[in-house]
């Protein structure tokens, strides 16, 4: 163990780099730059834009000057968080090029955006395409950057455009709408597909999914085409469902998103039903909502055959003033080389950023709740947002929905405007707080722990939620592992496979007591107490529910099988199949590995797949007992550990200290000790110094 950690205990957190005295340097530069401009923004938004208005001054309300009042404020908002992007994408396109994030001490490049900068893996590995195609296409960086293009016509430019066609593309989008551009662009990239010269996957569109996310997509990265059901089911069908899922996450191996899961225990339960594939689509009842093509065709003609704009977009048009203009114009400085340096850089726009954008969402929040877009000409709030002001629907809803988030949670708001949790962290929390005292604990656990570790809590306790009937009070969890359904349903065979191997010659005394526990546990009335279970669906989960309820009304008998019963079965039959093999598994894996349910021990790596790493070297005399042993991706142990730039010491599992991101100093970027940050979230002043 290094002197510095021996010289104080394990707990207590070491002191990191103190600020320069003098204040002087390029971060220090982009942080004031930062604050004036951000600082004259606000004083442009009068008092009270922010708030919504009661039901009485509602009636006093005059819709067009109330539009006019709001897009004002909007349009110079988007145009500042549209800068800082734009800074922040080139940034993020260096970093990811040069692999940075594995200097820093982070095996991902979305695991870095997630738990250091605190952004959604998506929205990091976008903004870096995006700057990847700024560095080629000079024209286009240029417009945007003096505003000639919005936020939204660029990224569809940057998705096609090339070297030869830059100028007719930027000439393009300055004359179509988005909406008219993204036809044009899908049209020329079908066009390229079958000469094979296309550059379709430079920069995806905002609400395409990332494939390269390695990252868990976390609830506000879904695509908002879902079906949200409430089924009523028992607390054992719930118990049942919930393992299966779990079960599935195990099996895969791999980081899922809370949409996947029930598309793979559905497809399984479809494969082996009497159900045929082509009967599948037939056997859909009545009822059904619409199919997407057919919602995505409505909206489309409802763009088209909206009202034309009362006043013209021009005379709307809204530039940001001299003084704020010239405060953002630092944002163009020479982008760092050292992926230390990045990072401080990218901190801080990225604080900026985050104080833009709960102002937008504020502002987006009003306008949307008053239905304002349409004194403006705009037939939706999803078509004012791309047009007018540029920006993607998708984070206009995610903006909308944190700032009614932050409504019910007063400290998250403040605890994310002042820098101590992000933007991901704060809408994972605002899911499950509902009273003061359940938000001061999960915001002091979001300050702790990474964000990674976060989901996995919230996750908890929404199932300890519903399980126990929805009560109104979820603190979080103690340290340590984390349990869960599949945990319960796996010691209880286990326990009863050994009772049953006992009891074939002699009655144990323990195994009856065990035995009589789990027919109490299964007669307990609790088990059967109605719980009502939120379910989140993709669209072809949806049709695959309703192909299971089909394939269910022919085994039951019934004319249309509950939901409670679809879930139950589906669940069933998932865990009879895979469970006796997930059992075996257990039993002749590496114990090191089962120990740390088959993550990186790393803090905030979602990796499932590794080995074990001697703490103390083999080579130095290390032992191969498990207290010298801890379970690491191969990021983290090969291009970590043994290249100097992750640091572990301690006894495992919970005496672990990890010090990521080591520099050429020796100075580690983050400390973490037993899976706990060393010191609070890092303000964005003190990264500056």
């Amino acid at each position: 163990m290094k002197p510095h950690l021996q010289q104080r205990p394990l707990g207590k957190p070491p002191r990191g780099p103190r600020p320069a005295p003098d204040g002087k340097g390029p971060a220090h530069d982009l942080l004031r730059t930062i604050s004036e401009g951000i600082e004259l923004l606000q004083r442009n938004v009068p008092a009270g834009y922010g708030d919504l208005p009661s039901r009485r001054d509602r009636r006093d309300l005059h819709p067009f000057e109330a539009a006019l009042c709001l897009d004002r404020p909007l349009r110079q908002l988007s145009r500042a968080s549209g800068a800082i992007d734009r800074a922040l994408a080139l940034r993020l396109s260096r970093l990811r090029q040069s692999r940075g994030s594995l200097r820093l001490g982070y095996s991902s490049f979305g695991d870095y955006a997630r738990e250091r900068l605190g952004m959604s893996e998506r929205a990091a590995h976008d903004l870096a395409r995006l700057g990847k195609a700024l560095h080629s296409l000079p024209r286009l960086d240029q417009a945007l950057r003096r505003g000639i293009l919005t936020w939204s016509a660029a990224f569809q430019v940057a998705r096609v455009a090339r070297a030869s066609d830059e100028r007719e593309w930027v000439e393009r989008a300055r004359v179509h709408s988005v909406h008219e551009l993204k036809a044009l662009v899908r049209a020329a990239l079908a066009t390229r597909t079958g000469t094979g010269t296309a550059r379709a996957e430079a920069v995806p569109q905002a609400d395409d999914a990332s494939p390269e996310s390695s990252a868990e997509p976390s609830i506000q990265d879904l695509d908002e085409r879902t079906v949200r059901k409430r089924v009523q089911a028992t607390r054992l069908q719930a118990r049942c469902w919930y393992a299966a899922v779990e079960l599935c996450e195990q099996l895969v191996a791999a980081p899922m998103s809370p949409l996947e899961p029930p598309e793979y225990l559905l497809a399984e339960f479809l494969s082996g039903s009497r159900i045929q594939a082509n009967d599948a689509v037939g056997s859909v009842s009545a009822g059904r909502e619409p199919s997407q093509e057919k919602v995505l065709e409505l909206d489309a003609e409802r763009v088209v055959t909206g009202p034309t704009p009362c006043v013209e977009l021009d005379q709307l048009d809204v530039e940001l003033s001299p003084d704020v203009s010239a405060a953002f114009a630092g944002l163009d400085a020479e982008i760092p080389v050292v992926p230390h340096e990045l990072d401080r850089s990218m901190r801080i726009l990225v604080a900026g950023r985050r104080s833009l954008d709960l102002d937008l969402g504020r502002l987006l929040r009003n306008f949307g709740h008053l239905g304002l877009c349409r004194q403006l000409g705009f037939p939706s709030l999803s078509t004012y947002v791309e047009e007018r002001l540029g920006i993607s629907t998708r984070k206009a809803g995610l903006l909308s929905r944190l700032a009614r988030g932050l409504d019910r949670a007063p400290q998250v708001g403040r605890a994310v405007r002042c820098g101590h949790i992000g933007v991901v962290a704060a809408l994972e929390v605002c899911r499950l707080v509902l009273d003061s005292t359940e938000e001061f604990h999960w915001v002091e656990r979001a300050r702790s722990v990474s964000v990674a570790r976060l989901r996995r809590e919230i996750g908890w306790g929404l199932r300890r939620r519903v399980l126990t009937g929805g009560i109104r009070r979820v603190l979080p969890p103690p340290r340590g592992t984390l349990p869960t359904e599949l945990d319960g349903v796996v010691e209880e065979l286990i326990e009863a496979r050994q009772t049953f191997a006992e009891g074939t010659t002699t009655i144990d005394e323990n195994a009856t007591s065990s035995s009589r526990n789990r027919s109490a546990e299964a007669d307990d009335p609790s088990n059967s107490t109605t719980v009502v279970m939120p379910l989140l669906l993709s669209m072809t989960a949806y049709e695959q529910w309703e192909d299971a309820r089909s394939a269910l009304s022919e085994t039951l008998d019934v004319a249309r099988p509950r939901d409670c019963d679809v879930l139950h079965h589906v669940a069933l039959g998932f865990l009879a199949s895979y469970l006796p093999e997930w059992l075996v598994a257990l039993e002749t894996s590496d114990p090191i590995a089962i120990r740390e349910q088959f993550r990186c021990a790393a803090p905030g790596c979602t990796q499932r797949c590794g080995a074990g790493h001697h703490i103390r070297f083999k080579s130095q005399g290390g032992s191969d007992e498990a207290w010298n042993l801890v379970f690491l991706c191969f990021e983290h142990h090969i291009l970590g550990v043994h290249a100097g730039v992750v640091r572990v010491h301690g006894r495992a599992p919970d005496r672990l200290v990890f010090e990521l991101g080591i520099d050429k100093c020796g100075t580690p970027l983050e400390t973490w000790i037993n899976g706990w940050r060393a010191e609070p979230y890092p303000s964005t002043r003190r990264d500056a110094a």
